[in-house]
């Protein structure tokens, strides 16, 4: 039978050790993401995270995370909006992040290849001023 008075008790003479808090997987860039995007119930402009499998659980950021405004978070907080459909919104936002990185990415390399033409036409123009002289 649990002694529930005296758990702090035997915390402390350590015959009860506390449960490790599991490690979540954090991503600020993907919560940065997911709170630029309206809310996916109500499509209001004032959203938040809302992960579907709490922190607290080990629920990590990517792929568990929906944007939603307080009203409808505190809806699915109250159990009024379905898992499974949050769960379905979930996936949904991972792959419209997944997509808006790989075009970000892939703007990045064409930044880079522009910026190595100019620089090359630059020095192209600079060989042919000197040379001409």
């Amino acid at each position: 039978m649990c002694d529930f008075d005296n758990a702090g008790e035997y915390l402390k003479k350590g015959l009860v050790q506390p449960r490790p808090k599991e490690k979540r997987e954090q991503n600020p860039e993907y919560l940065d993401f997911i709170r630029r995007q309206p809310c996916c119930n109500c499509l209001c402009f004032f959203a938040e995270p809302h992960h579907v499998k709490s922190r607290g659980s080990g629920g990590p950021d990517t792929g568990n995370t929906i944007p939603m405004c307080r009203m409808c978070h505190t809806l699915a907080e109250s159990g009024h909006i379905s898992k499974t459909w949050q769960r379905i919104e979930a996936t949904r936002y991972h792959e419209k992040y997944n997509t808006w990185k790989s075009l970000e990415m892939s703007v990045k390399g064409l930044n880079q290849d522009v910026a190595a033409i100019k620089w090359c036409d630059w020095h192209k123009d600079m060989d042919y001023n000197l040379n001409r002289k």
